[in-house]
């Protein structure tokens, strides 16, 4: 019912500003919620902070609240019987209903050998959020962390506290990204290529790699 009344809720918010929703690809329609419910310059003003350690803390007390507030509930994944099958309520950009994406496809890449971690967020007995990570030759990679349309942090399901004056946002990436971290061995990599998953990464305390030359490979050891 929760995930029901933020589907509507963006949907009524999308017809009012552009009349058809589906005018709107679901990029633009992203871009249009983050305006008004996101900070896109969340990775900047963390970068600037002198004090980061602090907010790392605090951005790990968010996520925990997140999931007692919203009765969230986190469940690892390491076994081919335990990979779910993805609803048609929800919306993610690389797992469909059905048989097909790269959530199911964790289930052959077990049985094949890989050694994958599957963390999944769930509300009311429905996947709202699933990350995985794959680890070979002792270095873990995060390779995905898929949030439901409907449940990312511009639907309104996040938790929000102030730090050095400023607000700071933490959604059910943050719990994915935590769970991993919990229960992968590090070192840790992520390839963060766009803003809003590198504050994600930075803010639970992942830092860039100076050994490479690319910005959006980050780390933690």
């Amino acid at each position: 019912m929760k995930h029901k009344n933020r589907k509507q809720k963006l949907l009524n918010k999308l017809n009012t500003s552009c009349q058809e929703e589906h005018f709107l690809s679901r990029k633009t329609a992203r871009q249009l919620l983050e305006t008004e419910y996101d900070e896109p310059t969340s990775e900047d003003r963390i970068d600037l902070l002198n004090n980061v350690n602090s907010l790392i803390s605090r951005v790990f007390m968010a996520a925990q609240d997140l999931i007692t507030h919203k009765n969230l509930e986190i469940k690892i994944a390491k076994r081919v019987d335990e990979i779910p099958y993805i609803s048609n309520e929800t919306e993610f950009k690389y797992s469909y209903t059905g048989d097909d994406g790269c959530l199911v496809e964790c289930k052959q890449r077990i049985v094949e050998g890989e050694d994958i971690c599957v963390a999944l967020v769930c509300e009311d007995s429905l996947i709202i959020g699933y990350g995985i990570a794959v680890t070979k030759n002792k270095k873990c990679k995060v390779e995905i962390v898929d949030v439901d349309r409907y449940s990312r942090r511009e639907s309104g399901l996040f938790e929000i506290f102030q730090f050095s004056g400023q607000n700071f946002q933490v959604g059910v990436g943050h719990v994915l990204v935590k769970a991993l971290m919990d229960n992968c061995q590090r070192p840790i990599y992520a390839n963060a290529t766009n803003s809003s998953s590198r504050y994600i990464f930075k803010s639970l305390g992942f830092i860039h790699n100076d050994r490479n030359d690319n910005p959006c490979i980050l780390m933690l050891t």
